[in-house]
């Protein structure tokens, strides 16, 4: 539970970065449930720069042809993070990451051995992650104050979420 904690806005937005890769249309962003939002809203409630910052890293992923299978291994590489404070087994955790990284970077090797990307995909892949990480805190803090001024509901399930990771 204690990784599941420390990257869950990484990982759900990872989930919106992957859904836009079928989506062609830099006005709005399709949410993993389908719902569509437009950019004039997210610009009307002050989201404007992060959005900007979510499609520069949608655009810098489909010049990487990012496919489902590095999708799911880099979710791992988030999650299994040894760094996290409290964990019981931090050792294993760093195994089954390198374990995650090396089929990756195996992955990268093999599928793209026709292609430009070929030895730099699996490195432009894990340079990504510092700006999910960086977009994924500007959302929380966002969502945060939102709280704290009254604008979100108690039994928003992101809010919960969001209380039990700051406390």
């Amino acid at each position: 539970m204690k990784l599941l904690e420390s990257c869950w806005s990484e990982l759900l937005l990872l989930d919106v970065l992957f859904e836009q890769m079928g989506h062609t249309n830099s006005q709005q962003f399709v949410m993993t449930t389908g719902h569509v939002v437009g950019i004039g809203t997210l610009r009307h409630l002050n989201l404007g720069s992060i959005a900007d910052r979510v499609h520069e890293l949608v655009q810098k992923l489909r010049n990487l042809s990012f496919d489902a299978n590095e999708f799911i291994c880099l979710k791992f590489v988030i999650l299994l993070n040894p760094d996290v404070p409290g964990l019981s087994s931090p050792s294993q955790v760093e195994q089954f990451r390198s374990e995650v990284s090396s089929a990756l970077l195996d992955y990268c090797n093999m599928s793209n051995m026709d292609s430009e990307f070929t030895s730099d995909k699996f490195g432009q892949l894990l340079l990504q992650l510092s700006e999910i990480k960086l977009i994924s805190l500007l959302l929380e803090n966002y969502l945060y104050e939102q709280h704290l001024a009254g604008n979100t509901t108690d039994s928003n399930l992101l809010v919960e979420i969001l209380h039990s990771c700051r406390q």
